[in-house]
């Protein structure tokens, strides 16, 4: 093909064009070869990719734009920035009139994505200097695509704060001056941080693995995929939660059980228990009142008893169960400790309740899970899981 030729946007025209121009094309597999292509088709219809400044868009100029999206996000089930409908090419440099600056790219929350069509192109040209204009753009794109209340990744959405937890280590090393692997602009605030991290993690993710461990399989978890050479595999949360679990230091065991009298259950059960012991002495134990009073005073014991919980650690293993006599046990979830996603910690009076998210894989979901328990022993959990840089809030 010449380059002075436009392409046609269909499944063999796309495909050819890719095979020759796209690098991360080429690393992918036949089978997820078409789904970015069918992914492309369908950003390229459903998005406004218009030029500014006399620039000209082409067929070419269409596929490369949708080209860049869809290699970010092809480890995604939600991935089609619906937020932002509008792709605005300038020929160069453009200004930014709030600050009166030259910028080369700007994703802003009106909905649409403004790129200098020179430094997008210089961002393939060159794919050892971990700056790419336009997944730095569009992964803006994906982090502020649910900030007007659109669907944002599942997956995504949950893990994210796992992800920032290990983010911030690198985050901060920039922002002190120290020598890090990342480019000083990644310091201005977390959310360019997050675009420079995923620009370097598609050109150099061996860089990341070397200089922070944890960081490089989470962004492998978060987006679903790596470049590796010449492959790029896609689908790869699993078998990325397996390798990070070698980077843990296993946690010392212990079980948690919820203390009875802790939950909002116990007054409604004395109370119900109390009235019903009155009710059968005044109208006798078969009377209508006595056995809807039975009734009330059984339906709030099963309450409590489905929802006493126990916290059981052993290393990296991690298993919540409920219940305790009619329902014992009747909820039992294990996950290993690589799947936990972030712990939040909020102090009381007597103790400390805190919130434990984490993924299982059985099903595929996250949950969130509360206990009650000593602030002592919390304290000596919340250390351990600083150690595997487990994401902690404390509220």
């Amino acid at each position: 093909m010449k380059d002075n030729e436009d392409i046609v946007l269909n499944a063999e025209g796309l495909h050819a064009f890719y095979e020759s121009y796209f690098q991360y094309y080429t690393t992918l597999t036949p089978q997820y070869k078409n789904r970015f292509i069918e992914r492309c088709s369908y950003f390229m219809d459903s998005k406004a990719i218009v030029g500014a400044e006399g620039f000209e868009i082409t067929n070419k100029v269409r596929a490369i734009v949708s080209a860049s999206a869809v290699q970010l996000t092809m480890g995604l089930d939600t991935w089609d920035y619906d937020y932002f409908m509008e792709i605005i090419i300038h020929p160069q440099k453009f200004m930014h009139k709030p600050t009166q600056q030259h910028f080369k790219g700007e994703t802003n929350l009106a909905g649409y994505i403004k790129l200098s069509w020179l430094s997008f192109i210089n961002g393939y040209k060159n794919p050892t200097d971990n700056v790419n204009l336009g997944i730095h753009e569009f992964s803006h794109a994906l982090r502020f695509n649910s900030i007007r209340g659109n669907v944002q990744d599942y997956y995504t959405k949950h893990f994210f704060m796992m992800w920032l937890g290990t983010a911030y280590e690198a985050y901060y090393h920039i922002k002190q001056g120290k020598q890090t692997i990342f480019r000083e602009y990644g310091g201005a605030n977390i959310n360019e941080f997050i675009s420079v991290c995923f620009e370097h993690y598609f050109e150099s993710p061996q860089q990341i693995k070397e200089a922070y461990p944890h960081l490089y399989y989470n962004t492998a978890i978060l987006l679903n995929q790596l470049t590796e050479g010449n492959i790029t595999s896609i689908d790869i949360r699993e078998r990325m939660m397996i390798e990070k679990s070698k980077l843990l230091t296993p946690l010392q065991d212990r079980e948690i059980k919820q203390r009875l009298i802790d939950s909002n259950a116990v007054p409604l059960i004395t109370i119900s228990g109390v009235i019903w012991g009155f009710t059968i002495m005044a109208a006798g134990i078969f009377s209508g009142p006595s056995i809807i009073l039975l009734l009330i005073f059984f339906a709030t014991y099963l309450k409590l008893d489905s929802n006493f919980i126990t916290l059981i650690i052993t290393k990296n293993e991690i298993e919540i169960k409920k219940g305790f006599f009619f329902l014992k046990n009747w909820y039992r979830h294990s996950f290993q400790l690589s799947h936990l996603v972030n712990v939040t910690l909020n102090k009381v009076d007597d103790g400390c309740e805190f919130s434990l998210v984490y993924y299982n894989t059985n099903d595929d979901h996250f949950y969130e899970e509360n206990f009650l328990c000593d602030k002592v022993f919390v304290e000596e959990l919340l250390t351990e899981f600083k150690t595997n840089k487990i994401a902690i809030n404390r509220l």
